[in-house]
């Protein structure tokens, strides 16, 4: 995020996503992408604050990392920059904050690399795959990367996004359902490992014991269910009427 572009309709973009995504988790700005002269501003235009990596907040939340340029493609490792936010970075922020959802930005691509900005894009994700990390992209001149280690709330990120009216083939790859078997659902978060059983005298399963963390997940995943479910009444409005509503003449740049 660089200072002088400060307000314009990117920024919008931003701010639909905070306001939209909300019901799933707020969300906060990685300070690293956010030079400190402009947070206060950043925070007041996008409605999205800084986030306090060392005290992140408790529950649900989402990771809005804003570098200039974007993703780079996985091969060789570098660290972050202003410019970059690299793949293993990204995986590492998720493993040590542990959102519930991640957004980045990402228009970076090597226009003379052997595949195509589609098949880059793809290299991305399944680089995160292997971290057990779900992805889509919000494919437009301002792209996004949508990511998350649940599928369930990755598909309702995707919800969220189409009923703002954005069309599904401006969303990369086609949906998948979100009633994936349990194996899958827990496979990256370690919820087999870390599950422990009570059993009766016979050595019969009674109950289970879950992590705290795992038991708020679940609880979470279950009542998402009805709310996504209830939200398909709602009127849908298109993305661009959103934008024209928070545009203020004068305040923000076109």
């Amino acid at each position: 995020m660089r200072g002088k572009y400060l307000g314009d309709t990117y920024d919008l973009v931003k701010r639909v996503w905070a306001e939209s995504l909300r019901s799933i988790g707020p969300l906060y700005a990685y300070p690293k992408f956010i030079p400190p002269g402009i947070r206060d501003r950043f925070a007041a235009v996008t409605l999205i604050p800084i986030l306090d990596t060392t005290a992140p907040p408790k529950g649900h939340y989402g990771i809005f990392l804003d570098p200039h340029t974007g993703i780079p493609l996985p091969e060789p490792a570098a660290g972050p920059t202003a410019k970059h936010s690299p793949l293993q970075f990204i995986a590492q922020v998720n493993e040590s904050l542990r959102p519930a959802y991640m957004i980045c930005f990402d228009q970076s691509y090597h226009r003379k690399h052997k595949l195509t900005v589609g098949q880059q894009r793809e290299r991305k994700r399944a680089f995160l795959q292997e971290q057990g990390i779900g992805s889509f992209y919000y494919v437009s001149h301002v792209p996004f990367l949508f990511m998350a280690q649940k599928p369930g709330i990755l598909h309702e990120l995707r919800q969220r996004l189409l009923e703002l009216g954005i069309p599904p083939d401006r969303l990369e790859p086609a949906d998948v359902s979100p009633d994936t078997p349990n194996q899958e659902r827990t496979k990256g978060y370690g919820m087999q490992k870390n599950v422990q059983y009570v059993t009766d005298a016979e050595g019969h399963k009674t109950a289970v014991i879950l992590p705290i963390e795992e038991y708020e997940d679940l609880m979470h995943d279950l009542a998402m269910g009805p709310a996504t479910r209830g939200s398909k009444a709602e009127p849908r409005r298109p993305l661009e009427d959103v934008v024209k509503e928070l545009r203020r003449p004068g305040e923000i740049e076109d």
